[in-house]
């Protein structure tokens, strides 16, 4: 590891964070969490692990039909990793860059893989059935793109849609069940205020 960066804490003391990783012939930057309890650090995902829920894509910045690994050669190779958040129960929220494009949110807990929760890919969404909405670049979607964890492991985030009446929605999900919240096209409860 080197230049590791604290991306969030929770009330026990364990730490995510990410770092690049040298030294490894595949990851090159890996998402992170500590314990300074027990095991001292865990994976969380790392840049060319294969994404679930994409059919083949892996956790990538740059869009590549070329595997992971040696064949890639940069100098200074980004993260795949934003918007990181963590429950009290050391369960990780991130949103992540895919290999064929777009962006996926996920979830992870203790040493098991990353949890598909929605994704975006090449601008047709994947979202479980009738829940409509895309998640864009981080570039465009970092602004609303910020995951929250719940204690209860369900992850809160926000998405531009792309069709349908409604331009922006927020969404809670867990692994097969997304739940939109709220959409710019709903309705004011009666007697709202409004300006």
């Amino acid at each position: 590891m080197t230049s590791p960066i604290a991306l969030g804490l929770h009330d026990s003391g364990d730490i995510v964070f990410q770092s690049p990783i040298s030294g490894s012939s595949i990851p090159t930057f890996a998402l992170l969490r500590y314990h300074p309890s027990n095991v001292p650090t865990d994976v969380v995902a790392y840049n060319c692990e294969q994404a679930p829920g994409t059919n083949g894509s892996s956790f990538s910045p740059f869009l590549s039909s070329v595997p992971c690994g040696a064949a890639i050669v940069i100098g200074t190779f980004p993260s795949a990793f934003r918007d990181v958040s963590m429950a009290n129960d050391g369960r990780v929220s991130f949103n992540a860059s895919l290999s064929s494009g777009g962006n996926g949110i996920y979830r992870q807990t203790g040493a098991a893989a990353p949890e598909f929760i929605s994704l975006d890919l090449n601008e047709i969404p994947i979202l479980p059935f009738g829940v409509t909405g895309a998640i864009f670049s981080a570039s465009i979607f970092s602004a609303s793109g910020q995951t929250e964890i719940l204690n209860n492991g369900s992850v809160f985030f926000a998405s531009y849609l792309t069709s349908g009446a409604a331009d922006f929605a927020v969404y809670l999900g867990t692994p097969g069940n997304v739940q939109s919240l709220m959409t710019t096209a709903d309705l004011l409860p009666s007697g709202a205020r409004t300006i």
